[in-house]
Protein backbone atom coordinates (compact mmCIF):
# COMPACT_ATOMS: atom_id res chain seq x y z
CA UNK A 1 0.00 0.00 0.00
CA UNK A 2 1.40 3.55 -0.94
CA UNK A 3 1.86 6.38 1.82
CA UNK A 4 -1.06 8.43 -0.57
CA UNK A 5 -0.27 11.39 2.75
CA UNK A 6 3.28 11.68 2.07
CA UNK A 7 2.78 11.89 -1.96
CA UNK A 8 0.33 14.50 -1.44
CA UNK A 9 2.43 16.24 0.70
CA UNK A 10 5.10 16.28 -1.88
CA UNK A 11 2.58 17.20 -4.48
CA UNK A 12 1.44 20.24 -2.86
CA UNK A 13 5.18 21.11 -1.98
CA UNK A 14 6.06 21.27 -5.27
CA UNK A 15 3.43 22.74 -6.86
CA UNK A 16 3.34 26.11 -4.97
CA UNK A 17 7.47 26.47 -6.00
CA UNK A 18 5.81 26.34 -9.66
CA UNK A 19 2.20 27.84 -10.11
CA UNK A 20 1.44 29.51 -13.09
CA UNK A 21 5.12 28.56 -14.47
CA UNK A 22 4.92 26.09 -17.68
CA UNK A 23 7.83 23.51 -16.87
CA UNK A 24 11.22 24.23 -18.86
CA UNK A 25 13.21 21.75 -21.50
CA UNK A 26 16.28 22.44 -19.87
CA UNK A 27 15.62 24.97 -16.28
CA UNK A 28 16.87 21.66 -14.54
CA UNK A 29 20.35 21.51 -15.47
CA UNK A 30 21.13 25.04 -16.33
CA UNK A 31 19.87 25.50 -12.29
CA UNK A 32 16.54 27.04 -13.64
CA UNK A 33 18.17 29.69 -15.61
CA UNK A 34 17.33 30.73 -19.19
CA UNK A 35 19.34 30.59 -22.61
CA UNK A 36 17.75 33.88 -23.55
CA UNK A 37 19.81 33.80 -27.32
CA UNK A 38 18.94 30.24 -28.13
CA UNK A 39 15.23 29.37 -26.79
CA UNK A 40 12.65 26.62 -26.39
CA UNK A 41 9.30 27.00 -26.40
CA UNK A 42 8.39 26.59 -22.90
CA UNK A 43 11.44 29.77 -22.52
CA UNK A 44 9.06 31.80 -25.27
CA UNK A 45 5.43 31.04 -23.01
CA UNK A 46 7.42 32.25 -19.94
CA UNK A 47 10.11 35.39 -20.84
CA UNK A 48 10.07 37.58 -23.53
CA UNK A 49 12.94 37.40 -25.78
CA UNK A 50 13.72 38.33 -28.78
CA UNK A 51 15.94 35.27 -30.79
CA UNK A 52 13.58 33.65 -32.97
CA UNK A 53 14.05 34.27 -37.23
CA UNK A 54 10.77 36.19 -38.61
CA UNK A 55 8.53 33.59 -39.72
CA UNK A 56 10.11 30.67 -37.30
CA UNK A 57 8.10 27.99 -35.85
CA UNK A 58 9.25 26.26 -32.74
CA UNK A 59 7.39 23.55 -30.87
CA UNK A 60 8.21 21.34 -27.78
CA UNK A 61 7.17 18.67 -26.01
CA UNK A 62 8.94 16.17 -23.33
CA UNK A 63 8.28 14.75 -19.63
CA UNK A 64 9.88 15.82 -16.31
CA UNK A 65 9.96 13.30 -13.40
CA UNK A 66 10.76 14.69 -10.12
CA UNK A 67 13.03 13.00 -7.27
CA UNK A 68 12.25 9.38 -9.30
CA UNK A 69 8.52 9.07 -8.01
CA UNK A 70 6.53 8.52 -11.05
CA UNK A 71 3.04 10.46 -8.98
CA UNK A 72 5.14 13.18 -9.62
CA UNK A 73 5.54 13.38 -13.33
CA UNK A 74 4.78 16.75 -15.26
CA UNK A 75 3.99 16.07 -19.04
CA UNK A 76 4.40 19.42 -21.34
CA UNK A 77 3.66 20.90 -24.54
CA UNK A 78 4.47 24.01 -26.46
CA UNK A 79 4.86 26.21 -29.28
CA UNK A 80 5.79 29.52 -30.45
CA UNK A 81 5.75 31.42 -33.83
CA UNK A 82 7.36 34.55 -34.36
CA UNK A 83 5.89 37.14 -37.64
CA UNK A 84 7.05 40.22 -38.24
CA UNK A 85 7.60 42.04 -34.81
CA UNK A 86 5.24 39.64 -33.01
CA UNK A 87 5.74 36.29 -31.28
CA UNK A 88 2.87 34.43 -30.11
CA UNK A 89 3.29 31.14 -28.17
CA UNK A 90 1.14 28.82 -25.65
CA UNK A 91 2.03 26.20 -23.57
CA UNK A 92 0.30 23.12 -21.86
CA UNK A 93 1.31 20.84 -18.98
CA UNK A 94 0.00 18.06 -16.54
CA UNK A 95 1.27 17.73 -13.09
CA UNK A 96 0.82 14.58 -11.08
CA UNK A 97 -1.91 12.12 -11.51
CA UNK A 98 -5.49 12.53 -12.15
CA UNK A 99 -6.26 9.52 -9.16
CA UNK A 100 -4.38 11.21 -6.40
CA UNK A 101 -3.24 15.01 -7.22
CA UNK A 102 -3.18 16.97 -10.56
CA UNK A 103 -2.47 19.98 -11.96
CA UNK A 104 -3.41 21.56 -15.67
CA UNK A 105 -1.52 24.48 -16.62
CA UNK A 106 -2.57 26.41 -20.06
CA UNK A 107 -0.04 29.48 -20.47
CA UNK A 108 0.69 31.60 -23.41
CA UNK A 109 2.45 35.02 -24.46
CA UNK A 110 1.98 38.20 -26.74
CA UNK A 111 5.41 39.92 -27.82
CA UNK A 112 6.00 43.00 -29.13
CA UNK A 113 9.56 43.73 -30.37
CA UNK A 114 10.73 46.73 -31.51
CA UNK A 115 14.23 47.25 -32.00
CA UNK A 116 16.20 45.57 -29.49
CA UNK A 117 13.58 45.76 -27.02
CA UNK A 118 10.68 43.36 -26.35
CA UNK A 119 7.51 43.63 -24.40
CA UNK A 120 4.69 40.52 -23.66
CA UNK A 121 1.90 39.68 -21.83
CA UNK A 122 1.67 35.95 -20.47
CA UNK A 123 -2.26 35.01 -19.06
CA UNK A 124 -2.47 31.75 -17.71
CA UNK A 125 -4.50 29.53 -16.15
CA UNK A 126 -4.65 26.46 -13.44
CA UNK A 127 -6.72 23.86 -12.48
CA UNK A 128 -6.27 21.64 -10.09
CA UNK A 129 -7.64 18.43 -9.65
CA UNK A 130 -8.07 16.02 -6.52
CA UNK A 131 -8.43 12.18 -6.68
CA UNK A 132 -11.51 9.95 -5.10
CA UNK A 133 -14.16 12.08 -6.38
CA UNK A 134 -13.05 15.28 -4.30
CA UNK A 135 -13.58 17.79 -7.62
CA UNK A 136 -11.66 20.20 -8.90
CA UNK A 137 -10.59 24.28 -8.48
CA UNK A 138 -9.71 26.77 -10.96
CA UNK A 139 -7.77 30.17 -11.20
CA UNK A 140 -6.59 32.26 -13.55
CA UNK A 141 -4.10 35.24 -13.82
CA UNK A 142 -1.49 37.08 -16.14
CA UNK A 143 1.85 38.46 -16.23
CA UNK A 144 3.95 40.89 -17.58
CA UNK A 145 7.59 40.94 -19.32
CA UNK A 146 10.03 43.23 -20.99
CA UNK A 147 13.37 41.96 -22.29
CA UNK A 148 16.77 43.94 -24.18
CA UNK A 149 18.50 41.75 -26.70
CA UNK A 150 22.23 43.17 -27.08
CA UNK A 151 24.93 41.41 -29.10
CA UNK A 152 27.01 40.18 -26.16
CA UNK A 153 24.05 40.59 -23.63
CA UNK A 154 20.72 39.94 -23.06
CA UNK A 155 18.22 40.46 -20.11
CA UNK A 156 14.40 39.47 -19.67
CA UNK A 157 12.56 40.69 -16.06
CA UNK A 158 9.18 39.01 -15.97
CA UNK A 159 6.58 40.14 -13.33
CA UNK A 160 3.91 36.93 -12.77
CA UNK A 161 0.71 36.15 -10.68
CA UNK A 162 -0.17 39.78 -10.98
CA UNK A 163 -4.13 39.15 -10.05
CA UNK A 164 -2.51 37.02 -6.74
CA UNK A 165 -5.74 35.08 -7.45
CA UNK A 166 -6.68 31.95 -5.15
CA UNK A 167 -8.38 28.95 -5.99
CA UNK A 168 -10.91 28.98 -3.01
CA UNK A 169 -12.87 31.93 -1.41
CA UNK A 170 -10.70 33.25 1.98
CA UNK A 171 -8.23 30.85 0.54
CA UNK A 172 -4.32 32.12 0.44
CA UNK A 173 -3.29 33.99 -2.43
CA UNK A 174 -1.03 33.13 -4.72
CA UNK A 175 1.78 35.44 -4.30
CA UNK A 176 3.35 37.66 -6.73
CA UNK A 177 6.75 36.82 -8.74
CA UNK A 178 9.60 38.99 -9.62
CA UNK A 179 12.19 37.60 -12.06
CA UNK A 180 15.89 38.60 -13.93
CA UNK A 181 16.98 36.91 -16.38
CA UNK A 182 20.59 37.32 -17.65
CA UNK A 183 22.60 36.38 -20.25
CA UNK A 184 26.59 36.94 -21.83
CA UNK A 185 26.47 35.23 -24.72
CA UNK A 186 30.47 34.45 -26.40
CA UNK A 187 29.62 33.64 -29.66
CA UNK A 188 30.73 30.15 -30.94
CA UNK A 189 32.03 29.40 -27.28
CA UNK A 190 29.61 29.54 -24.21
CA UNK A 191 26.57 31.51 -22.31
CA UNK A 192 27.05 32.78 -18.70
CA UNK A 193 23.33 32.89 -17.62
CA UNK A 194 22.04 34.63 -14.24
CA UNK A 195 18.32 34.01 -12.29
CA UNK A 196 17.06 36.08 -9.44
CA UNK A 197 13.23 35.46 -9.03
CA UNK A 198 11.83 37.05 -5.74
CA UNK A 199 8.42 36.56 -4.01
CA UNK A 200 6.98 38.23 -1.21
CA UNK A 201 7.66 36.82 2.61
CA UNK A 202 10.02 34.27 0.88
CA UNK A 203 13.71 34.31 0.18
CA UNK A 204 15.12 34.77 -2.92
CA UNK A 205 15.95 32.32 -4.94
CA UNK A 206 19.43 32.41 -7.51
CA UNK A 207 20.27 30.59 -10.28
CA UNK A 208 23.21 30.05 -12.07
CA UNK A 209 24.10 28.06 -15.94
CA UNK A 210 26.41 28.22 -18.53
CA UNK A 211 25.80 26.39 -21.87
CA UNK A 212 28.92 25.50 -24.18
CA UNK A 213 28.98 24.66 -27.62
CA UNK A 214 30.55 21.05 -27.87
CA UNK A 215 30.04 21.28 -32.08
CA UNK A 216 27.81 23.13 -34.41
CA UNK A 217 25.27 19.92 -33.16
CA UNK A 218 25.71 20.02 -29.76
CA UNK A 219 26.07 21.25 -26.79
CA UNK A 220 26.63 20.58 -22.95
CA UNK A 221 25.32 22.74 -19.83
CA UNK A 222 25.63 22.97 -16.07
CA UNK A 223 24.08 24.84 -13.00
CA UNK A 224 23.50 25.30 -9.95
CA UNK A 225 20.50 26.97 -8.04
CA UNK A 226 19.71 27.76 -4.20
CA UNK A 227 17.08 27.88 -2.16
CA UNK A 228 17.11 24.48 -1.66
CA UNK A 229 20.58 24.11 -3.00
CA UNK A 230 20.32 22.20 -6.69
CA UNK A 231 22.96 21.33 -9.21
CA UNK A 232 22.44 19.99 -12.16
CA UNK A 233 23.48 19.47 -15.89
CA UNK A 234 22.39 18.12 -19.70
CA UNK A 235 23.37 17.56 -23.05
CA UNK A 236 21.39 18.76 -26.39
CA UNK A 237 21.53 17.39 -29.98
CA UNK A 238 20.73 18.30 -33.02
CA UNK A 239 18.79 16.04 -35.27
CA UNK A 240 17.51 16.39 -38.94
CA UNK A 241 14.10 18.51 -38.02
CA UNK A 242 14.99 19.34 -34.40
CA UNK A 243 16.77 18.64 -31.34
CA UNK A 244 17.05 16.16 -28.08
CA UNK A 245 17.84 17.69 -24.79
CA UNK A 246 18.39 15.67 -21.31
CA UNK A 247 18.77 17.58 -18.38
CA UNK A 248 19.03 15.99 -14.65
CA UNK A 249 19.45 17.95 -11.46
CA UNK A 250 19.92 16.45 -7.87
CA UNK A 251 18.09 17.71 -4.86
CA UNK A 252 20.21 17.69 -1.31
CA UNK A 253 17.63 15.43 0.17
CA UNK A 254 15.17 14.50 -2.39
CA UNK A 255 17.47 13.32 -4.98
CA UNK A 256 17.37 12.66 -8.52
CA UNK A 257 14.90 14.77 -11.33
CA UNK A 258 14.99 14.77 -14.87
CA UNK A 259 14.02 16.15 -17.93
CA UNK A 260 13.70 14.52 -21.40
CA UNK A 261 12.47 16.54 -24.45
CA UNK A 262 11.98 16.87 -28.54
CA UNK A 263 11.86 20.10 -30.02
CA UNK A 264 10.73 20.08 -34.11
CA UNK A 265 11.29 23.13 -35.98
CA UNK A 266 9.41 22.90 -39.11
CA UNK A 267 11.23 24.06 -42.61
CA UNK A 268 14.22 23.79 -41.83
CA UNK A 269 17.01 24.85 -44.04
CA UNK A 270 19.84 22.71 -44.91
CA UNK A 271 22.84 23.74 -43.16
CA UNK A 272 21.16 25.96 -40.82
CA UNK A 273 22.98 26.24 -37.51
CA UNK A 274 21.32 26.25 -34.11
CA UNK A 275 24.28 27.04 -31.85
CA UNK A 276 25.52 29.98 -33.66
Amino acid sequence: MKPWPVYTLLLILMSSASAYDLINSRSGGLGRSVLLSHPSATDLVNSPTDALVHNAALFDMGYDRRFELADLDNLFIAGGWQYRRWTVALGLSQFGRTDLYAEQLIKGSVVLHYREFALGLMPSAMQIQFGNGYGSLRAATFGLGAGYSGYDFKVSMVSDNLTRPRFVDNGDRTGMTFTLLTEYHGHRAFSLLGRLQAEPTQKPQFGLGQWIRLSGRSAFFWGVAGEPTEYGGGLEIEIPFGAITYAASVHPVLGLSHTVSLTYRPARRSGEDDFD
